[in-house]
């Protein structure tokens, strides 16, 4: 059977991005475990290593703090204040010691998952800190990160059926139908690649 070249979107030099050797994860664990991470030094970062992306967007009216990605869907513009923080998410180890001491069962066992690893050795929770030679990133993004890999592997492994849901206009009235947004939709979600390959 000949089948002509069908294109569609790809989606692989956004995941490089956000996900890669030196993508947007890694340098901000990486800039998390620094005693002094900062949000621009991270977006300085970012910029630095991923100059020759073709998704990642600069712009001279942009802050130090601030960065684009050029998703397939759009692009969207980021405001990384606050990232190092929040990706952080430290729980002091005087915290988590005391609360696997607690008398209250449900405290004892969140402190006690909270404080250790897959190996169920402790882990330190101070920036910049390491164990066993390697740097210790518990960030939100690495568990996050992690709970995505194990969503997907249960997945892989089940029978699964999708329902597409396509909003006919963006003013929620019925018997309303606007077709760009509509076909943008569909687009995004992979459906008009799909009937294309199928109609191969």
């Amino acid at each position: 059977l000949e089948v002509g070249g069908i294109e569609y979107p790809d989606n692989t030099a956004v995941l490089e991005l956000i996900e890669g050797r030196m993508g947007l994860i890694n340098v901000l664990n990486e800039e998390c475990i620094r005693p002094k991470g900062s949000d621009s030094a991270f977006v300085n970062k970012v910029q630095s290593v991923n100059g020759d992306s073709d998704v990642l967007v600069k712009d001279n009216f942009f802050r130090d703090f601030q960065f684009g990605i050029k998703h397939y869907a759009g692009q969207v513009n980021y405001d990384a204040t606050n990232f190092v923080t929040k990706n952080t998410d430290a729980l002091p180890v005087d915290l988590a010691e005391c609360s696997k001491k607690c008398s209250n069962d449900l405290v004892k066992a969140l402190g006690e998952k909270k404080g250790a690893d897959k190996s169920g050795k402790t882990q330190p929770f101070s920036r910049g800190r390491k164990s066993g030679g390697g740097i210790v990133t518990n960030t939100v993004l690495s568990k996050f990160r992690n709970q995505l890999g194990d969503l997907m592997k249960n997945i892989g492994e089940t029978r699964t059926r999708y329902i597409r849901c396509i909003k006919p206009n963006t003013q929620k009235k019925p018997k309303v139908m606007e077709h760009l947004s509509t076909v943008d939709q569909l687009r995004c979600a992979g459906v008009v690649a799909a009937v294309t390959i199928s109609r191969s």
